[in-house]
């Protein structure tokens, strides 16, 4: 369905989620791409949700995803949602308790459940 799952390009390698230095360099000064919040939990956490999903960075992602659309479901029905995520994913970082897949919750709710698994793990969910 969507064809960006992973892409075979030189990334970068000093932080943890390996987002290709030509992504990165079209986002210069997003607060979600400093070094702080690439690296620390604790520098993501000052970082409030709605700042965090109107982020460029947080766009970008979601629409090389599933061009933001809430309800997509990938080839392999594995990933769903804006963000697409699996079943792990939804549970382990809230989403349950809003719907019993992320493509049956609301959009907000799927950017809930998205910026906490962020907070916990920064970009690493969605390597390209």
């Amino acid at each position: 369905f969507f064809s960006s799952r992973r892409r075979h390009t030189r990334c970068l390698s000093d932080w943890s989620s390996d987002v290709c230095s030509s992504d990165l360099a079209k986002y210069k000064g997003d607060i979600t791409l400093t070094k702080d919040a690439r690296l620390y939990r604790d520098a993501r956490e000052l970082i409030p949700f709605e700042v965090w999903r109107v982020s460029a960075f947080s766009r970008y992602i979601s629409m090389k995803e599933s061009h933001r659309n809430c309800k997509a479901v990938g080839r392999s029905g594995k990933f769903r949602g804006r963000w697409q995520k699996n079943a792990a994913f939804w549970k382990t970082y809230g989403g349950k308790k809003y719907a019993s897949k992320p493509d049956k919750a609301s959009c907000y709710e799927q950017d809930l459940v998205a910026y906490n698994g962020w907070i916990v793990r920064g970009w690493a969910p969605w390597l390209f």
